[in-house]
């Protein structure tokens, strides 16, 4: 009788269908899975990943939620088609890259540049930085473009003092992950706290952006913590978004 009670079946299932979940986004951004094409039939499909039907249909209701996949009462279920503007979901902490790939669009880094030095007053406020505890950080900037045609401009932050090693991100890669790289550091982000903020750009940042006078942004500010250091950010980010390239959005459950 108290097994039926136990939740850890169930907490089981929701994990595997959340990995289920990024594994069908991973082969749609890898094109696998097309934009516009019918999903196999869930017997197939769950053969095919090696998991149960009620799994399956767990991860396939969550991008379905997601806008990712569509279903098509007596047709099936498809990957929808990729929208015209660059559309980023704020509910996960996913890369640019990625979800630049996932719309058939070749990702790329322009002007990359990583130092080691003291933040801004606003930005050593908000990392909880000062002297005495140390406020030095790993600056990265890029601009991050798709098909070769900027779409935001990174501004990351990271207090040397969470690194194992300060010049663990001397070395990133142009299309290599922040959040992946803090990772191998033993720092997975797993929260962020983010607002978003329009303005217009000074004329350096319209520059990199490719915009015309007078046209406004989105910046989108967060503040990252990882699983094993709730106490203290491990990221502070400021991306500037190409408000004619971009779109961001969100889906609220009820």
């Amino acid at each position: 009788m108290s097994q039926g009670w136990s939740v850890k079946g169930d907490e089981e299932q929701q994990l595997l269908g959340e990995r289920i979940a990024e594994r069908l986004r991973g082969l749609i951004a890898q094109g696998v899975l097309l934009p516009g094409e019918k999903l196999p039939s869930e017997p197939e499909l769950a053969a095919r990943l090696g998991v149960s039907r009620p799994t399956l249909r767990s991860a396939v209701s969550e991008l379905v939620a997601d806008l990712v996949l569509e279903r098509r009462r007596g047709v099936g279920t498809f990957v929808r088609q990729a929208a015209p503007l660059l559309q980023t979901g704020l509910e996960r902490l996913v890369g640019t890259g990625d979800t630049i790939r996932q719309l058939g669009m070749k990702p790329g880094v322009a002007d990359l540049s990583v130092e080691h030095r003291r933040p801004p007053e606003h930005v050593a406020a908000r990392l909880g930085l000062t002297a005495a505890t140390g406020a030095e950080c790993v600056r990265i900037q890029r601009v991050r473009t798709a098909d070769g045609r900027p779409v935001m401009s990174c501004d990351e932050w990271i207090p040397e003092r969470v690194l194992p090693d300060p010049t663990h991100l001397d070395d990133l890669g142009e299309h290599e992950s922040v959040y992946e790289r803090l990772a191998e550091a033993g720092l997975a982000v797993r929260l962020a706290s983010t607002s978003i903020v329009p303005c217009l750009p000074d004329t350096d940042l319209r520059r990199k952006l490719e915009l015309p006078p007078q046209t406004p942004i989105l910046v989108l500010r967060q503040l990252h913590f990882a699983s094993n250091s709730a106490d203290h950010p491990v990221l502070y980010s400021e991306n500037s978004y190409n408000s004619e390239r971009i779109e961001l959005t969100a889906v609220r459950r009820g």
